[in-house]
């Protein structure tokens, strides 16, 4: 067989050479981003600051901390022994399509010792556990985590809350997407 034309090596696309540049410029300011600092935790001084009544926003919901103290006992189940817990008492409002999942993760006290299962989320309206989050209407809770046997604490000592988010790693070679949480304000319970 006899062909017309001698193949030779085509020359590199454009569309390739357009995708290789594009590629390379991203690695340079993912680069240049790196060596600045920029993908370094944030310390927790530098977190914005915010007083009681103050409210926390962002897309997805709103916080407002009216109130947070160590008390004696817990009021949801009150222990002879004096056991110590946190109470913030907390205004929330989620803005989303569907009711809030995880409003426990929204706030945790920071410098404490925290006991394991150590938090209840308790509606001020009704008492019930856990209340549902429905978007766009405000609800009043009560966080109650119990301080560890032995926490360095006492009833009446300030206590400073971090306002979280979740951050979705979905470089997991698994199961896709992790979640985590993060710190992205702190309430501080001094007036």
């Amino acid at each position: 067989m006899v062909l017309d034309e001698e193949s030779t090596p085509s020359a590199p696309r454009p569309r390739r050479r357009r995708a290789a540049v594009v590629a390379g410029a991203v690695v340079l300011a993912v680069a240049a981003v790196a060596a600045v600092g920029g993908f370094a935790d944030v310390p927790e001084e530098d977190q914005p600051v915010l007083r009681l009544g103050e409210t926390f926003s962002n897309e997805l919901y709103s916080v407002t901390v009216e109130s947070v103290e160590i008390a004696d006992a817990d009021p949801l189940a009150p222990t002879p022994d004096g056991t110590l817990a946190v109470v913030a008492r907390a205004t929330l409002l989620h803005s989303g399509d569907e009711p809030a999942r995880s409003p426990e993760d929204w706030l945790r006290p920071l410098d404490l010792d925290l006991s394991p299962l150590a938090l209840s989320l308790v509606s001020a309206r009704d008492g019930s556990i856990a209340p549902p989050i429905q978007p766009g209407l405000p609800v009043e809770v009560f966080y109650i985590w119990r301080l560890a046997e032995g926490a360095d604490a006492a009833s009446g000592d300030p206590v400073r809350l971090g306002v979280y988010e979740r951050y979705v790693d979905t470089t997991g070679p698994i199961d896709g997407a992790r979640t985590a949480p993060v710190l992205v304000g702190v309430v501080d319970g001094e007036q």
